[in-house]
């Protein structure tokens, strides 16, 4: 017999699991999006040059960033290159007011650069994919934000298969 805390937890491995599977089927955004957050002094000193950071949860970002009033008095400004995050305007309860992006729970991000400034620290960071697949693509150069790059379907292809796949 589960326990309400047992079945809350299970339903929600499977939400989660429906959710992420659905997420799979809409298109990467690739290009620089926004994000608004409050770091605490102890997060802060995360966030240097060549660090890799994981967000654990979804975030969200925007594509232009002008529009996000309400997390605009917030300290830190993310700018991102995204590779994975996924263009959600159409589904998302602000879809009139953003054009949001959404990036999945375990996304990995280099630092890039941090410029320190008041009232708010501009933090420039770049997604980037790391992990073991069975369906590995290596690149090495910066031609995957150009539309028309080759490779590009063939790898946004490879990193969603295991997604693809029913247990």
């Amino acid at each position: 017999m589960y326990t309400d805390d047992e079945k809350l937890n299970s339903h929600a491995v499977m939400l989660m699991h429906y959710l992420i599977k659905g997420l799979s089927h809409i298109d990467f955004y690739w290009g620089v999006v926004t994000r608004y957050v409050d770091l605490d002094e102890d997060d802060q000193k995360d966030y240097k040059p060549g660090e890799i950071l994981t967000w654990l949860q979804f975030s969200s970002a925007d594509k232009g960033g002008q529009d996000m009033i309400h997390f605009k008095e917030r300290n830190t400004i993310f700018k991102i290159a995204s590779l994975t995050g996924r263009a959600i305007q159409y589904f998302s309860n602000c879809g009139d007011q953003e054009d949001e992006v959404l990036f999945l729970p375990h996304s990995c991000f280099l630092v890039c650069q941090v410029i320190e400034s008041k009232p708010q620290r501009q933090i420039f960071l770049r997604q980037i994919e790391l992990g073991l697949s069975k369906y590995v693509i290596l690149w090495v150069d910066d031609n995957i934000f150009d539309e028309d790059w080759g490779n590009k379907r063939l790898m946004e292809r490879a990193t969603t298969q295991g997604a693809r796949v029913n247990v």
